[in-house]
């Protein structure tokens, strides 16, 4: 169990500081429900931070240059769907495949931290993006989930 603890804690580490190598080396080792748990967390603690100051053509413009950086595996409404959860809406996935919401979190998370965060505010959000990331474990792992790859994350 601390093992496992302290991976996960490791992957929302990297995931925050968003280096490319060490989140393809990391994510081709770990169990799938851990890198989920793990971006999910991250992409949660700063689409919060970094959102809190922007109004709703701000937001739709992020939801844009998400889906235009991502070569046509994520659109708009998708990166839209993963703010609806974070707000609180479970349902709002539905119909979304576990390798777009994965690429959506990636790409969205690329964007985070590269534009709307500092490298000190990312750090900073780490113990929230941990919290996110633990309370989801338990209910990813008890998910049939098939574990997807992961090498194309630059």
């Amino acid at each position: 169990m601390a093992e496992s603890h302290h991976r996960l804690d490791h992957l929302v580490t990297i995931s925050l500081a968003f280096d490319t190598e060490k989140l393809e080396s990391a994510f081709e080792e770990a169990p799938w429900p851990s890198v989920v748990s793990a971006l999910t967390g991250a992409f949660t603690a700063a689409a919060q931070c970094a959102t809190r100051t922007m109004d709703d053509p701000a937001r739709h413009d992020f939801f844009r240059r998400v889906a235009a950086s991502s070569n046509g595996e994520v659109q708009a409404w998708m990166v839209d769907a993963a703010f609806r959860l974070i707000d609180g809406d479970p349902d709002t996935l539905a119909g979304i495949k576990s390798d777009a919401m994965t690429a959506t979190l990636i790409d969205g998370l690329r964007l985070l931290t590269t534009d709307y965060l500092t490298s000190q505010q990312a750090q900073e959000l780490l113990p929230v993006a941990l919290e996110q990331a633990h309370q989801l474990q338990p209910i990813l792992d008890a998910l049939p989930i098939e574990q997807n790859s992961l090498s194309e994350l630059g």
